[in-house]
């Protein structure tokens, strides 16, 4: 995912997991995005990916991914660390 999230140019991409509590299975793909707009827009990192590459992509995630979700947060410089620094 990293070669075509840098090409798809997304203000941010993150990837954690849990290392403490609940799951260690479980994976955070966090995707910064400008405004709301571009919900409406294709997912910026799969379309930034060759034929060949998404396939490959999408056929990991029906394999190992039980459950999605998405979840809308506003960053606000007042009362939040920039992880970028």
């Amino acid at each position: 995912m990293l070669p075509a999230a840098r090409k798809s140019g997304v203000a941010a991409f993150e990837v954690f997991t849990t290392t403490v509590g609940g799951s260690p299975q479980r994976v955070l793909i966090v995707t910064r995005l400008k405004n709301f707009a571009q919900f409406d827009q294709p997912d910026p990192i799969q379309a930034s990916m060759g034929s060949v590459q998404r396939v490959g992509f999408e056929s990991t995630i029906v394999h190992y991914v039980e459950h999605s979700e998405t979840y809308i947060m506003r960053y606000r410089a007042d009362l939040s660390a920039d992880p970028r620094h």
